[in-house]
This record gives structure tokens, C-alpha cells and sequence, in this order.
């Protein structure tokens, strides 16, 4: 099974995907972006994103191909942002 995390508006779109393929990733998410690998059996696909910078702001898609099925989530950054981002899917 493969997940793709994406930001429709941006020119490089993959924020994250699974099983790894950082070639594929948008550079500056490089680092600061990783699944909960343990709960995937549980149908947990949650991103999370660490070291949150205003530039994250924005529509974020997940889709998992195989199942053609995605959800879309708006993260929103305010200097409240607590230092990472999960969405639960």
C-alpha cells in the first residue's frame, strides 16, 4: 500500500510518501515529516510534521492510490502552533 501526503498548491506537491521515496519529496520538508509506521495496521495514516514554520499553512491532501481514496485537511499556523502537526485520516 502506498500513501502520498501533498500541498495541491505547491509546484513540487509530495509533502510525504509511503514506503519512503525522498527523491519524490518536496525539498523543504526534507527531515520534518514522517507517518506513525505502528498504527498503519490500525488504519492510522496521520503526517506528522515537525519543526511547523508558516510556510506549512495550507490544504494538505492524503491519498492512498490503492484504495483511491484521499481526505484534505487546512492547517492553519499561529505562534500557538504546538511543534508538530497530526492529522488523522
Amino acid at each position: 500500500m502506498t500513501v502520498e501526503w501533498s500541498r495541491p498548491d505547491l509546484d513540487l506537491r509530495l509533502v510525504h510518501v509511503w514506503p519512503e521515496r525522498p527523491e519524490l519529496q518536496n525539498p523543504s520538508y526534507k527531515g520534518r515529516t514522517s507517518l506513525f509506521i505502528n498504527e498503519m495496521k490500525n488504519g492510522e495514516l496521520s503526517l506528522k510534521i515537525s519543526r511547523v514554520k508558516p510556510s506549512d499553512e495550507g490544504k494538505y491532501r492524503c491519498f492512498v492510490p490503492d484504495l483511491r481514496k484521499d481526505s484534505n485537511v487546512q492547517l492553519v499556523v499561529s505562534k500557538w502552533m504546538s511543534k508538530f502537526f497530526s492529522f488523522f485520516y
